[in-house]
């Protein structure tokens, strides 16, 4: 299971409702970091898969493939995503920018803020965003020519 899978799945657990109980506020903070950091992890896996090869192709060099999947970080994120000339790109990848952007100033002011009380719809939003970013992607994988983890056509 990947990272972006773990982190995914970790965060719809913890905004269940099974049994009827809210979700206590720790598991609320958490599962809004946990949507920011699968489609972060999502975005560096697709980086490294399209740059340096498939992460599961045993020819792929895992050094290479390492340094490129840590490469990407927030602040460039950020920078991107709220670039001005990102008016300039296609809808899908506008709509991606704003999602990320959006999740990651969720996160932020959680993690920064520590005092900072999250309800019970905005991270289930978190959750579901996140879900939807990753979700568009092709069985599993990066491959070229496929429709890589955020709808977005490989390099």
């Amino acid at each position: 299971m990947k990272v972006w899978e773990e982190n995914l799945l970790t965060a719809e657990f913890l905004v269940s409702t099974e049994g009827g109980r809210s979700p206590p506020q720790e598991h609320l903070k958490t599962a809004v970091g946990d949507s920011y950091f699968a489609v972060l992890h999502g975005l560096q896996t697709m980086c490294a898969d399209c740059f340096i090869g498939d992460e599961d192709d045993p020819s792929t060099p895992r050094k290479a493939w390492l340094e490129a999947y840590r490469s990407l970080k927030h602040g460039v994120i950020s920078s991107a995503c709220l670039h001005p000339d990102m008016q300039h790109f296609p809808e899908k990848v506008r709509s991606l920018a704003a999602s990320v952007a959006f999740l990651q100033e969720a996160r932020r002011s959680i993690h920064y803020h520590p005092r900072t009380a999250v309800d019970y719809g905005r991270a289930k939003l978190c959750v579901t965003i996140a879900k939807q970013c990753l979700t568009k992607q092709h069985n599993g994988h990066f491959r070229e020519g496929s429709h890589g983890v955020f709808g977005v056509d490989s390099f």
